[in-house]
């Protein structure tokens, strides 16, 4: 109810939802509404839901031209991030898109899901240099969940004059094989994970002949 608009004794509008007055003549008083749609803002839960969604879900008048948007990535536990893939809707929102907002005019109730997907970080670690040892592929960085990773380094690796390193394997945390002794590990990252390539240092050693037979 937006209010009344009245005749005779009834004072001639409101905004209220009632009105007190003195029947003294033929009257007439005429109660005003407008509509209302609910809009349903879906998002997975924590606190607040994920990407911190505006609007939630709400009751919103009709014709109301609306900006739903959400905050993408979105953190999450350490290592862990979500990404907005976008978004599916009903009634009066696009049935789906893939951005982090969308604008539509509500004209029915309707209903809008924020889909995310998980991300981990891969922390990759070589000793430093331009670039690290066994320039590593591939370098820190986040990946989708489920992702399948081959891991590489280029080994031996080159030094200064007469030294050169040579890789002798990995250290893994999380979804990384805990040791090996190659170059290269495959694994499908399911969780903040880490490898560190392990080098040793080689020197060149030239050896000189002096004379026939020595």
């Amino acid at each position: 109810c937006t209010g009344w608009t009245g005749t005779g004794s009834v004072p001639p509008s409101g905004t209220g939802t009632s009105v007190t007055f003195t029947l003294n003549e033929p009257s007439s008083i005429t109660w005003n509404w407008k509509t209302q749609y609910y809009l349903t803002v879906y998002s997975p839960s924590s606190s607040p839901p994920y990407g911190s969604p505006v609007p939630t879900s709400d009751w919103f008048d009709a014709g109301t031209n609306i900006t739903a948007s959400v905050t993408s990535p979105w953190p999450g536990p350490a290592g862990t991030r979500y990404v907005c893939t976008g978004w599916t809707g009903t009634g009066s929102v696009p049935s789906s898109g893939t951005e982090t907002s969308v604008t539509f005019t509500l004209t029915e109730p309707s209903s809008i899901t924020w889909n995310w997907k998980t991300q981990y970080y891969l922390t990759v670690y070589s000793p430093s240099s331009s670039p690290p040892y066994g320039s590593p592929v591939p370098t820190s960085d986040w990946f989708d969940a489920g992702t399948n990773i081959t891991a590489s380094v280029t080994s031996p690796w080159p030094g200064p004059a007469g030294t050169r390193y040579v890789c002798t394997g990995w250290t893994g945390t999380g979804s990384v094989p805990s040791s090996g002794t190659e170059t290269s590990v495959t694994f499908t990252l399911t969780e903040p994970s880490s490898i560190t390539w392990n080098w040793k240092t080689q020197y060149q050693v030239i050896f000189d002949q002096t004379g026939v037979g020595s």
